[in-house]
């Protein structure tokens, strides 16, 4: 929740146990990135999707070859598993002496980390590699993959996060036939020149039998089981310098490591034949060794140590409700969220989003004129409204959000499921974002409970090149359109070309619509944002980021039910529940913060071993501004009072 201090006199109590120092050790922020989930928001649009975005790939690794007079030269690329293992393929860091094939010595080696311009490295991580273990069964083309063991762990950032492996994936490559993977790499371009900025692509698997009679020569003689083959044969593939780094498959809301770039064919110039397929390691048969060397399984996504907030915990609720069918397909894959608000005497439709059994997540704008009186939820449920709140602080489009609580409760099925709620954690920008907005049709009506015959309430999905944008090319498209207003860091900026949905539905139908992520492993959507405002001409929607309003939205959608009713044994009142951070995972390891924000003094007696701390100059403070409190008091203990 957003917490309010007065200026003139408020104490802060902070309960402080005495492994303070221990429970906020600067190396848990690697505990706030999840492996193959990426943080940086695109930062431009990128024509015919070559060049990468800064942050695109932040497992992408590359390898430099060490001369003995200390220069180093760009050879290949690799993707980061943990803090300290890269995986890459074996060619890359062997030689051949005296016929055999041996591995170059770590010395002679060296990783780049986060890097994206090859001609600069500000900002980057180098790490030298201090062991190299190449697969015992290596052999050309055969078994091409090697694990470099980094002289020191890498530090996570949002453009230095580790690759997820798994070990559920289907190990049948016949099932992989079809699927899209990204490849990124600096290797030689269209014109055999090396490319400066990081480039990636993306391209579908295909089977053997498609691969071989492509080229028997080539596939039909290196491409074994331990393999298999990807490419469009138009052009985009893999060249010379794109060697070991991985083949990327998204599963909903994280990437995961499927293959290894090994080889590809080349030429009558003998220039790697970019019209040609590719031949890549098949990660899923080499996790177990990859465990032994590395002795962990890389990347996994088993849940961090961190304190998570209360939507994310209602959230492990909803994915128990999803459920597939034998085939694997989602049972409840038409967004089974989704809400029509629906106006008393008046046509017109707004767009809402389940969130829990009582509450809908909307815009304030859909209740500036009238409110909705009743929702309709999925495609027969349909149930009257109780109250409306707007966000304290709304005014116009800004901090357009509001929650409708429901007169009754949803009873949840695979038809109805309430949707999470994505925070700045779990908040996954790059991922296939999915537009989703009602209009009526005039030219059919049906029977709405309590209404009579309405125009009937239709739904359009589109989940087709959107594009989160930075603020300069929104306010560009914008201002053509009157807006003079910036766009803050509360509200997302999406844009979509071509989009059908912008020109057939007006902006009541899209305002309070969902921008939203699928996770096609857990059948769950997550929402990114909340329709304020959409410019058609432009093909550009104004969403309100969800992340940045849960310290409002949790205390109300997931407050206990009568709070007035009794305090808890500590004494503290059940509203001020909200207002209790814990840091690690058991008691001596817990930080904690407990208080009144009414009250002058802390709530509850000033126990042993607890700091005190003088917020007097703070006038607001948010959870995540709280964190960063946290981790001053760690940085400069002399600012704050024993008691």
């Amino acid at each position: 929740p957003q917490l309010h201090f007065n200026r003139d006199s408020v104490m802060l109590l902070v309960l402080l146990f005495l492994s303070l120092t221990s429970a906020l050790d600067p190396t848990s922020n690697n505990a706030l990135y999840q492996c193959g989930v990426r943080r940086r928001i695109g930062v431009q649009l990128i024509e015919r999707g070559w060049v990468a975005e800064l942050g695109q790939w932040p497992w992408h690794a590359a390898l430099f070859h060490v001369s003995s007079n200390g220069s180093s030269s760009y050879a290949c690329g690799g993707t980061l598993l943990d803090q300290r293992h890269v995986l890459t393929s074996a060619h890359c860091v062997t030689t051949k002496r005296r016929k055999n094939i041996v591995p170059i010595r770590g010395s002679r080696l060296m990783i780049h980390l986060g890097q994206y311009d090859l001609r600069e490295i500000t900002g980057v991580q180098l790490r030298n590699v201090s062991e190299v273990h190449i697969h015992e069964e290596y052999s050309t083309n055969r078994n091409d993959i090697a694990v470099l063991v980094l002289s020191s762990d890498v530090e996570y950032s949002d453009f230095v996060i580790p690759i997820c492996l798994d070990n559920r994936v289907d190990p049948d490559l016949t099932k992989l036939v079809g699927q899209r993977g990204s490849v990124a790499g600096w290797g030689l371009t269209e014109n055999q020149t090396v490319a400066q900025l990081l480039r990636t692509a993306q391209m579908p698997v295909v089977s053997h039998v498609e691969c071989v009679q492509a080229d028997p020569t080539l596939f039909g003689r290196y491409l074994d089981r331990g393999m298999f083959c990807a490419g469009e044969r138009n052009g985009t593939s893999v060249c010379n310098g794109d060697s070991g780094g991985g083949f990327y498959i998204s599963e909903g809301d994280r990437w995961v490591l499927r293959g290894v770039v090994s080889f590809s064919g080349v030429d009558e110039t003998r220039q790697c034949d970019t019209a040609q397929y590719a031949g890549f390691a098949n990660v899923h048969n080499y996790l177990g060794w990859i465990k032994d060397v590395t002795g962990s399984r890389g990347g996994t996504d088993d849940k961090l140590d961190i304190p998570r907030r209360r939507s994310e915990i209602e959230c492990e609720k909803y994915k128990e409700l999803a459920g597939k069918r034998g085939n694997g397909i989602c049972l409840n894959s038409r967004q089974p969220h989704n809400v029509a608000l629906i106006y008393e005497n008046s046509w017109g439709v707004c767009s809402g989003a389940l969130i829990s059994d009582e509450f809908i997540l909307t815009a304030c704008s859909c209740m500036k004129r009238m409110k909705p009186v009743s929702a309709r939820i999925g495609q027969f449920v349909t149930i009257k409204i109780a109250k409306t709140l707007c966000h304290p602080q709304h005014e116009d489009f800004v901090n357009d959000v509001a929650l409708i609580k429901l007169k009754s409760k949803v009873e949840f099925a695979a038809s109805v499921i309430p949707a999470c709620l994505a925070n700045d954690w779990t908040e996954n920008l790059y991922d296939t974002l999915l537009l989703t907005g009602f209009k009526e049709d005039y030219r059919v009506y049906e029977d709405v409970p309590g209404f009579g015959k309405r125009p009937k309430i239709t739904e359009l999905v589109e989940s087709v090149d959107n594009l989160i944008i930075t603020e300069a090319e929104c306010r560009n498209r914008t201002e053509a359109m009157g807006r003079t207003d910036r766009i803050t860091d509360s509200q997302l900026c999406v844009y979509s070309p071509g989009h059908e949905i912008l020109h057939a539905y007006d902006s009541n139908g899209l305002a309070g619509g969902a921008l939203q992520t699928y996770n096609s492993r857990t059948c769950i959507y997550s929402i990114l944002g909340i329709c304020a405002d959409s410019y058609t001409a432009q093909s550009v929607t104004i969403y309100s980021r969800i992340a940045r309003f849960l310290d409002w939205i949790e205390p109300i959608v997931w407050a206990v039910d009568d709070p007035t009713e009794s305090e808890d044994e500590d004494g503290t009142p059940p509203e001020y529940e909200g207002n209790e951070l814990s840091l690690g995972s058991s008691t001596e390891d817990t930080c904690t913060y407990k208080f009144d924000p009414n009250q002058l003094t802390p709530t509850g007696p000033i126990r042993k071993n607890t700091v005190v701390v003088d917020t007097s100059e703070f006038k607001d403070i948010s959870i995540a501004e709280f964190r960063k409190l946290f981790e001053e008091l760690r940085l400069n203990l002399s600012a704050v009072k024993s008691v």
